[in-house]
């Protein structure tokens, strides 16, 4: 599934939202952002459009906001509603107060100012939004501020528009800021992630915008740590998840390979019913359709006919909760691949190869918490 990408003028009555405007901006009480239905649901969610006018909706949301500036992320627990007499869906919760670390972090917020939104989730519905804020008195955000304005050009009666991955890549990077502005992180973590795994596709995307002498060989590095720090905890939420099953029965017993061994082909044993099987995780802090990297030494342990072999998909990890799909068994769908690159001239190998899971056949997603391990 593509990120669904929209940028959103802030009005007066958007940011009542943020508890310093609802007190000092003479705008209402509205104290929630609008999402305009020809974009949220027409554009972004067309299976929203089941809630006709008259009827409610209220969807519990994880909500990562960055910046303004070069402020952390902060995260939250809101909702995005739509009540029965409103044409558009609001984004909404209780209001969002100033961390105690930052009393101020979202005071230079004016009417124009811009949120780039990120909702993450299935076709149906969203269960996460990240929001990154672009205040144009703040400095560090000016050169994104206008740049990303270009987008808009020409679309001055819509404060809510759909944007493509590759417009906002393309935007943050041609402009003049600092390589250290979240945003910046935020338009290209998908490619980042990917090139810094040795994948090509992500590679190329980085070489192919303009300003990509900009990505240093700490912007990859960062990215490597993050996709390795990314990939133990992953195998540690599977540990504890299998774990579960074995307290309650339904799996007879498992083991953590890698481990116990790093150069494993496979992370973990699971026996289940009398059948052996080989897991593979396969984690990252994005959605479900970034490319999984899949080393030679596991495609040549995946095709082994004796044993099954399964990925489990890790994906939209966060400090609070993850989703997770698991494979059929791989081998039959891999062979093929396998024998390909046994034909491969004399004296050429590759190391591994990158795989766009949506070509893979999955189970349905599971939602979890990581602090109460509950399904």
């Amino acid at each position: 599934m593509a990120r669904k990408i929209a940028i959103k003028r802030l009005t007066a009555s958007d940011l009542t939202f943020f508890t310093h405007h609802f007190r000092t901006l003479n705008a209402g009480n509205q104290k929630s952002i609008n999402l305009n239905a020809e974009v949220f649901v027409d554009a972004l969610f067309p299976g929203l459009s089941a809630y006709t006018p008259g009827t409610e909706a209220n969807l519990p949301i994880t909500l990562r906001i960055h910046g303004p500036g070069l402020s952390d992320e902060y995260s939250l627990r809101r909702k995005i509603i739509k009540n029965a007499s409103y044409k558009n869906w609001r984004l909404n919760g209780e209001l969002i107060y100033d961390p105690d670390s930052e009393p101020t972090r979202f005071h230079d917020l004016q009417p124009g100012d811009l949120a780039i939104l990120e909702f993450v989730g299935d076709e149906r519905a969203p269960h996460t939004v990240r929001m990154s804020l672009l205040a144009r008195a703040n400095r560090h955000d000016q050169p994104l501020h206008t740049a990303i304005n270009r987008l808009l050009e020409g679309r001055s009666r819509h404060s809510m528009v759909a944007i493509s991955t590759m417009a906002l890549e393309e935007a943050v990077t041609n402009s003049s800021a600092d390589v250290a502005h979240p945003l910046y992180g935020f338009a290209l973590e998908e490619a980042l992630e990917d090139a810094a795994l040795g994948g090509i596709g992500g590679a190329r995307r980085l070489r192919g915008i303009r300003s990509a002498a900009a990505v240093t060989a700490a912007d990859l590095r960062e990215a490597r740590e993050s996709a390795e720090r990314i990939g133990a905890l992953g195998e540690e939420l599977l540990d504890r998840y299998f774990e579960e099953l074995a307290l309650r029965g339904e799996i007879e017993e498992y083991s953590w390979e890698s481990q116990r061994n790093a150069i494993s082909p496979f992370d973990f044993v699971v026996k289940a019913n009398g059948v052996e099987e080989r897991i593979d995780a396969k984690s990252t802090n994005g959605q479900f359709d970034r490319p999984v990297h899949i080393s030679m030494n596991e495609l040549e342990t995946i095709c082994d006919p004796s044993v099954v072999y399964r990925i489990y998909r890790l994906y939209e990890l966060t400090g609070s909760s993850f989703r997770m799909r698991k494979s059929v068994d791989l081998r039959s769908a891999m062979q093929g691949v396998h024998n390909l690159l046994g034909q491969l001239p004399r004296g050429v190998k590759v190391d591994g190869i990158a795989v766009d899971p949506k070509g893979l056949e999955f189970e349905d997603a599971i939602a979890f918490a990581v602090d109460d391990r509950e399904d």
